[in-house]
């Protein structure tokens, strides 16, 4: 009997290693009960006064979806209780994309010779040749992503981490508007085709002066516009955005360098001053409270 065989694994290659305590973060009902937990604490609020119209709508809902709800009210002691609206309801994160050179200006194209190996694979994986050319040539980028329970997305801001070399003129942090970067948008920007490239040096800081860039012209500009066109509040015209409706709840991973745009000092004033609510759950999706104003 083979070692496969006897311990029910299999030989591979490439693979994730992965601690115990990675391992146990995934899957713990700790965890999940502390999501719930911040989950009931942040996205729910007691209202002044009973809403007809809330209460109506509850009506036609079934009870699995009422579930969640009534144990929050339960906690309230039966006051009047409501969801935050969607559009309230953020989740901000990086994601790592593979940028290339694409198409060739000529267009050219060549029939390439597949190997029987390749072959052998073709219900699983997709049939390959070897690529001679430099089209797909590229670099891994960071694209950080900003959404909403509606389903609307902040301005694109894409990362290209350089060499000294690469840099222009000595700066360590150089931000380039870019037309086009995100033709047609989604949502609240849906006229929107302006995106945001950010070369970085990899230098001491560096990720917190990224982040902090992110929140002052991407992520607190999100929050106005949804405020703007979903709650019909405008903050242009000088009020602040005070009350729970306009309460923003917002997600993000445990990566130190955005941590520190809340807890620092000059970070929890301004989440104060945006009148926002701070959650972060870290990459085994354990859930916890940071921050709320």
């Amino acid at each position: 009997m083979t070692l496969t065989e006897h311990f029910n694994v299999c030989l591979k290659e490439d693979s994730i290693p992965k601690t115990n305590a990675r391992y146990t973060a995934e899957n713990s009902l700790i965890g999940a009960m502390a999501q719930l937990i911040v989950v009931a604490m942040t996205h729910f609020y007691v209202a002044d006064e009973e809403d007809v119209e809330w209460r109506q709508s509850l009506k036609e809902m079934n009870d699995d979806d009422l579930f969640f709800y009534r144990l929050v009210c339960h906690f309230h002691g039966g006051k009047p209780v409501r969801a935050r609206p969607p559009y309230m309801i953020l989740s901000c994160d990086d994601t790592t994309d593979f940028a290339t050179e694409g198409t060739q200006p000529d267009n050219s194209s060549k029939v390439g010779l597949v190997g029987r190996a390749s072959l052998n694979n073709k219900d699983t994986q997709s049939s390959f040749h070897g690529d001679k050319s430099k089209q797909f040539n590229g670099r891994r980028v960071t694209h950080h992503v900003i959404g909403s329970g509606t389903g609307d997305t902040a301005t694109t801001c894409v990362t290209v981490k350089c060499t000294d070399a690469e840099m222009i003129g000595g700066e360590d942090f150089v931000p380039m508007k870019v037309e086009g970067l995100a033709p047609g948008g989604f949502g609240v920007n849906a006229s929107k085709e302006i995106g945001w490239i950010l070369f970085m040096k990899q230098v001491e800081g560096a990720e917190k002066k990224r982040f902090r860039w992110m929140r002052k012209n991407i992520l607190l500009p999100f929050v106005a516009k949804l405020r703007e066109v979903y709650g019909r509040f405008d903050a242009s015209l000088g009020a602040r955005p005070t009350g729970d409706e306009h309460t923003a709840v917002v997600w993000s991973d445990g990566d130190n360098s955005q941590l520190d745009t809340v807890i620092s000092e000059e970070g929890t004033a301004l989440y104060s001053e945006n009148n926002m609510i701070a959650c972060k759950h870290n990459a085994a999706a354990r859930y916890h409270l940071i921050k709320q104003s």
